[in-house]
């Protein structure tokens, strides 16, 4: 049975009450209209509701707050024998033209909890705005999920047998802190949830009553209850969601990647506000979550912290003890703290005092000499610390990534640090006109930097099996090709921490002036990769945790097995492949 009814929480809003009641009865549903002690004035404006019998008029005698008259409305519906509740707003900023939508998904699902998510037109205070995601960030954290879009709109339909009961036996807030809190312990008790776009108009007849300094204040505090909530009820969380809710690990591993605008600038205003430090703290809870959900990363970094064990005695050293679960989250934890310090680079945090650059002087003579260079990296330490060097008027640097929306990044970047002087191009647009246009940057003495270790889509057919660690790896041609194109000089660079934001640039000559004979271009390719595979060995031995491929890093994307020679460190034998 679905039998659904209206609750509007009401407070002062005599310009509206009326008009919000009729546009809801438009669509022929009982409403009950909860009179938080208004004002004499107000109250007044509810007598014209009277006359339509399917409207009911409930009235506290003192104030309660927001969430106290939903409470009220919800525990009179449940009284009178109705199964959903759609909450509305009585100061007519929701469209309520969506009140088929939201009942119609209600129907098709019963148990779920139906939340609007806001899309807001230029009316929204930014003030607001801003405050509202960084909710949403605190209640990704409480929930150790990114499935909840907005807590804050209060357009929802409540299914009324799972919200019943947990109004029973827990208090819940009476105020604004009540549609963030309810939402929360909702999910905590798996109650499915669904999102629906509807347009949110601030100003007009109806005015809002959050109060700025009151209602913050309140939020603040029950976001600290639910974050201790969350790490109470941590193992049951972390066992249900990893069974029900884990996601693909590289999605998240690359979510700062293709994550959206508003999320980048959420991300570094928490950052710049709470510090590295309280950061941090956070940081090692959420990748603990993500360490014990996330199985394929979790084999991925236990595959490869086995074979850096095996490899060499240099590795065992640097290792300290057979690859375990502790270890394990280590490494998780240091790709964490790695991305916390991607956000300090990019807001200028990380200055050059903070990174030893001795090595960059090779470089930087080259550079003086009007002659640019071309870096190559990997996923290894950090190299997004190399934004530093945009205090070193020397280096211009052009990074080249797998990332569809540089401009967007592009653009964020410039907002939080106007002087940056490092310039993000998506590899996926690269062709003739971008290799002519990368190869008059570096004739114009700038630096060209990209990643050499990672297959991509486009370099499943592009590749050469060499030995990592031991064991077979394809790595792509694309970065070597496109480094010979630049007809310049090649370097290694490898950007290793040496202590919380400290870091150092390992810089050594790659090549003086990488060419390919087309003849021998396939064999002359794999011994370059080979060169490449040796020296990235060399660096995870010495820094092991510093790894950041969170997948099968020697899984063949074409399926097929190609004939190599390994190396076991220290062995002195080779060993033939296939």
């Amino acid at each position: 049975m679905f039998n659904p009814c209206v609750v509007i929480p009401y407070y002062n809003h005599p310009q509206t009450i009326v008009a919000v009641v009729e546009r809801v009865r438009s669509h022929a549903l009982p409403c009950v209209v909860v009179n938080d002690a208004s004002n004499t004035e107000s109250t007044e404006a509810l007598t014209p509701l009277a006359a339509d019998k399917d409207v009911t008029v409930v009235h506290h005698e003192q104030n309660l707050g927001k969430g106290g008259a939903v409470k009220t409305g919800l525990h009179w519906a449940h009284e009178h024998g109705f199964t959903h509740v759609l909450q509305v707003d009585a100061d007519a900023q929701h469209n309520l033209d969506d009140i088929p939508r939201f009942l119609a998904r209600a129907r098709e699902h019963p148990e779920a909890l139906i939340l609007g998510k806001p899309v807001f037109d230029e009316t929204v205070p930014m003030g607001r705005y801003i405050a509202r995601y960084i909710t949403h960030v605190w209640v990704w954290i409480e929930t150790l999920s990114l499935q909840i879009k907005d807590t804050m709109c209060g357009y929802r339909v409540y299914p009324l047998s799972q919200v019943i009961p947990l109004l029973q036996r827990t208090r819940l807030g009476d105020r604004m802190d009540f549609d963030i809190e309810v939402v929360v312990r909702m999910y905590w008790q798996w109650t499915p949830i669904i999102h629906l776009d509807t347009k949110v108009t601030y100003g007009g007849p109806g005015s809002s009553h959050f109060q700025p300094l009151r209602d913050n204040v309140l939020i603040s505090w029950l976001h600290t209850r639910l974050f201790l909530g969350m790490l109470l009820r941590l193992p049951r969380l972390l066992f249900k969601i990893g069974r029900k809710r884990a996601q693909a690990p590289e999605d998240w591993l690359s979510m700062q990647e293709r994550g959206a605008t508003w999320g980048i600038r959420i991300t570094l205003w928490t950052y710049s506000v709470l510090g590295r430090r309280v950061c941090s703290a956070l940081v090692s809870v959420i990748i603990l979550y993500f360490f014990l959900v996330a199985r394929g990363a979790r084999s991925a970094s236990r595959k490869y912290l086995d074979r850096l064990y095996a490899f060499s005695e240099q590795g065992q050293k640097s290792l300290g003890q057979r690859p375990g679960f502790w270890t394990g989250y280590k490494h998780f934890l240091a790709f964490g703290l790695a991305a916390l310090d991607k956000f300090a680079a990019w807001m200028g945090k990380i200055s050059l005092d903070d990174i030893d650059t001795r090595e960059m002087e090779k470089v930087r003579d080259v550079v003086r000499g009007g002659q640019g260079v071309v870096l190559l990296g990997s996923h290894f330490g950090n190299l997004e610390v190399i934004r530093a060097l945009r205090h070193d008027t020397d280096f211009t640097v052009n990074a080249l990534m797998l990332v569809s929306n540089a401009a967007r990044f592009n653009r964020i970047l410039k907002e939080v640090n106007p002087g940056t002087d490092v310039k993000i191009i998506p590899v996926e647009s690269i062709g003739a006109d971008t290799a002519i246009s990368l190869k008059e940057k570096v004739e114009r003495g700038e630096m060209i930097a990209l990643l050499a270790d990672r297959m991509t889509p486009d370099s499943r057919h592009r590749f050469s099996e060499v030995s990592f660690l031991g064991y077979p790896a394809p790595l792509p041609h694309g970065p070597m090709i496109l480094a010979s194109l630049m007809d310049c000089p090649v370097y290694l660079l490898f950007v290793t921490s040496t202590g919380p934001g400290k870091y150092k640039i390992h810089c050594e000559l790659f090549s003086e002036n990488l060419k390919f004979q087309r003849k021998h271009r396939a064999e002359q390719l794999k011994d370059v990769l080979e060169q490449y595979a040796q020296r990235l060995e060399a660096h995870c031995e010495a820094a092991p945790l510093q790894w950041f491929n969170f997948y099968d890093f020697w899984a063949n994307p074409s399926g097929k097995i190609e004939k190599s020679k390994l190396r076991i460190k220290g062995s002195g034998n080779e060993v033939g492949a296939g």
